[in-house]
């Protein structure tokens, strides 16, 4: 009966360790995509425009290497 707690403990601990690492490799992954260029991999280069008026800030990213635009986002002042 103890060898059985054991394996379930192993194995529960073994699902944890995969769920961190998944995560981490998300993680890595998604600030991969934010700040790296899709086309050639280069560090994309942000600049913030804000408007008062409307009470927003224009986010775009420009890549240096190969001129591309990536979407700008746009987010509400509170």
């Amino acid at each position: 009966m103890n060898t059985k707690k054991q394996i379930n403990a192993d194995h529960s601990l073994s699902l944890i360790e995969e769920y961190v690492r998944d995560k981490k490799a998300l993680r890595t992954g998604f600030l991969d995509n934010h700040f790296n260029c899709q086309l050639c991999g280069s560090e994309l280069i942000y600049s913030h425009v804000t408007h008062f008026v409307f009470e927003e800030v224009v986010v775009e990213a420009e890549c240096a290497s190969c001129q591309t635009q990536k979407t700008a986002e746009v987010h509400k002042l509170q």
